[in-house]
């Protein structure tokens, strides 16, 4: 019971853990383990065993790999997993994509795909599955590990069934065993200890995994929504658009439109008051408190826009500017936006009066004597701005959402911009790079950006917009939501990464405030007393103490 590695002989570490649980064990029941697998139940298991081993009569992570990925297939077509995701998405997406009938349909002949995405996953699960097995990490699971785990499994599984007389359980001592199973997971290089690289390690593989695969199911059902449903939406577009005016051949006419629209609004005064009354509302709600001197960042990122407008104008004024050279000028000037707000005095702001009420906490109702360390928590905020902004800068972070903005502005489609579409952007900016919607002439600026805005539909440039114009258009806003939710799952997933291994710091810090120990590793004795700690009755802080 003590040699949990089965490595003959017994560590410092492993008796230390097995007089715990062997003290533990007293306190909650004297009686035995379980009985091993009988003999026909280990014969079976080896049977079956046999049939997926390799030659050398174990059984090799790549065997594992390759077999547990069949498993899951299978598991996957009997349950009819394609259906129920396609239908759970379908549901959420019908709201969007209103005329869509047959948006179900689509979205499961694009299942089989999701599918193999998950199955992709598969070799990071099994990893952790084989190590769980892999008792004497040898690099294959032989017929005694195999009925080792059984044992471990069994036991498990007899922890849920009811206790009798008969079938008595030394719940503690089980749980000791599964306990050191999955401590080998982590253990990567197996000398008993767990340290902050490991744990980062893994849990960033999983997380990279999940996030991946996240990433592949919204392409995927990106993929499965163009056609069709972007048509049909860009009509119910086009068909509320021609309510306010249209042609005699049944297209939008821009200019009877806005004669329109200026014809509706109420006069400047009024248009004025409810710009402050909207401005005063916002003003509530503003981040001050979290971003230092936003109102200098916010007028920053105006100066910063309306540069970039006047350095394409600039580019333009000979000729029509590449996509490529439009990329090169945008994203120097994106990561210059974004980065104003990923600043050291921002999370450090926003992170003061949470990491007060923390450490308030875990001093008052844990054993932690100082709680967590203002300077770990500095180096994970330093951690994350750095990748992050490599992320930005160094990997083209932001380049599939500006290529998206990009279509949008390029109105005819050509792959270029043209001097009219940039100055149509300029237009569509001016309330944001200039002085908004204050002062006077407040109606005229109105108008023109509604103006600006509708020649984004006009690809021909003829004056009015058609049904074909609008569903182009839409097809352009549905691939720059879709690159957007890409950049959210992207930015997440950079974030977590970065910020795993400072943290992973700061739980092991707070783990040698509870329980003594390194406060650069975990061991298995270490993680006995963390559970038993938070298994224990608190009365009281001094009672907590006491205990610890």
């Amino acid at each position: 019971q003590v040699d949990q590695r089965m490595s003959i002989t017994v560590s410092q570490e492993e008796i230390g853990v097995g007089l715990v649980f062997y003290y533990l064990s007293k306190v909650d029941d004297d009686s035995p383990l379980p009985d091993d697998p009988s003999e026909k139940e280990a014969q079976d298991g080896w049977d079956f065993f046999k049939q997926i081993t390799d030659s050398s009569g174990g059984m090799s992570l790549s065997t594992f790999q390759n077999q547990l990925r069949r498993a899951i297939k299978k598991i996957l077509q009997q349950t009819n997993f394609s259906g129920t995701i396609a239908n759970a998405l379908s549901t959420r997406l019908v709201p969007v994509f209103t005329a869509a009938e047959d948006l179900p349909t689509k979205i499961e002949k694009a299942m089989p795909k999701v599918v193999e995405k998950l199955l992709d996953a598969v070799p990071t699960l099994a990893l952790a599955i084989f190590r769980f097995f892999d008792i004497d990490s040898s690099g294959s699971i032989s017929k005694e590990e195999l009925i080792a785990c059984v044992k471990i499994g069994k036991s498990a599984f007899d922890l849920s069934k009811p206790q009798t007389a008969g079938n008595k359980i030394n719940k503690v001592l089980i749980f000791r065993t599964i306990l050191t199973s999955f401590f080998r997971i982590f253990d990567e290089n197996q000398n008993g200890t767990i340290e902050a690289p490991e744990l980062s390690s893994i849990f960033s593989s999983w997380i990279v995994t999940f996030f991946n695969l996240l990433t592949d199911i919204v392409i995927l059902v990106e993929d499965a929504l163009k056609g069709d449903e972007i048509k049909q939406n860009g009509i119910d577009v086009f068909l509320k658009l021609q309510s306010v005016t249209t042609s005699e051949n049944g297209e939008i006419n821009i200019e009877e439109t806005l004669k329109k629209a200026s014809d509706s609004m109420p006069d400047e005064e009024q248009i004025q008051e409810a710009f402050i009354a909207l401005s005063t509302q916002l003003s509530a709600v503003s981040p001050s408190q979290i971003v230092p001197d936003l109102e200098g960042r916010k007028s920053t990122v105006g100066n910063k826009t309306k540069a970039l407008v006047d350095a394409l104008r600039q580019k333009v004024q000979n000729g029509k500017i590449s996509r490529d050279m439009c990329i090169g000028e945008v994203l120097p000037v994106f990561c210059d936006i974004v980065e104003l707000f990923l600043t050291e005095d921002v999370t450090k702001s926003s992170s003061e009066a949470a990491l007060a009420k923390i450490n308030d906490f875990l001093v008052r109702s844990t054993p932690v004597t100082t709680g967590i360390s203002a300077e770990l928590l500095a180096d994970t905020s330093r951690q994350l701005i750095s990748h992050l902004s490599k992320f930005l800068r160094e990997r083209g972070g932001l380049n599939q959402i500006i290529k998206t903005v990009l279509d949008l502005i390029d109105v005819n489609n050509d792959q270029t911009l043209s001097k009219d579409e940039v100055e149509n952007l300029g237009n569509a900016l001016a309330p944001f790079i200039e002085d908004g919607f204050a002062g006077t002439g407040v109606k005229g600026r109105l108008i023109n950006v509604i103006k600006a805005y509708l020649r984004f539909l006009d690809a021909d440039s003829s004056g009015s917009i058609s049904p074909d114009e609008v569903q182009i258009f839409v097809g352009k806003v549905v691939e720059f939501i879709f690159a957007y939710i890409l950049l959210s799952i992207y930015m997440l997933k950079e974030a977590v990464v970065a910020v795993f291994t400072p943290l992973t710091k700061i739980l092991l810090d707070l783990k040698a405030q509870l329980v003594g120990g390194s406060p650069s590793s975990l061991s298995e004795l270490d993680l006995v007393c963390l559970i038993a700690l938070a298994s224990m009755e608190r009365s009281s802080p001094a009672a907590t103490g006491d205990a610890a």
